[in-house]
């Protein structure tokens, strides 16, 4: 990861409107899943909750790698960075095996899908709205290209 996206106000930044798109993005998705009961509407949301979620241990990660060196910890707290993607990893196992029992359980109980103009739109606006939380590209060190 670029050091100075981790030791900078813009990567502080930029995480926090990452957690803000993709949770509220999650949120409206959750909304057509009750209402139409679609899996896959579903496994998308828990996957857009992961992605929020995981900006959380990345943000206190973040903050305090810029605390800087203490005479407890004489190397900072760089290492805090390893743990924080080691809860990135099981956020995304937990999000993963959430979204396969859901699926699973839809084929051993089959159950209609509702509302297929709800689900039409829902997907529409996940579509359109992909370029915008690129953002989440800094989770993984890399800033979005503008135009």
């Amino acid at each position: 990861m670029d050091p100075t996206i981790a030791t900078s106000e813009r990567g502080i930044w930029a995480l926090k409107w990452s957690f803000a798109v993709l949770s509220a993005t999650a949120v409206m998705q959750l909304v057509v899943v009750l209402l139409s009961g679609s899996v896959a509407l579903l496994s998308d949301t828990i996957h857009n909750f992961g992605d929020a979620a995981t900006a959380v241990p990345l943000w206190i990660a973040f903050a305090l790698t810029r605390l800087g060196v203490s005479r407890r910890f004489t190397f900072g707290y760089r290492r805090v960075e390893d743990l924080a993607g080691m809860v990135i990893v099981l956020i995304i196992l937990f999000s993963a095996v959430v979204a396969g029992y859901q699926a699973v359980e839809r084929l051993i109980n089959p159950q209609p899908v509702g509302r297929g103009r709800v689900c039409v739109l829902a997907y529409l606006r996940a579509t359109l709205d992909s370029p915008r939380s690129t953002s989440s590209d800094v989770h993984r060190g890399r800033w979005p290209q503008r135009p």
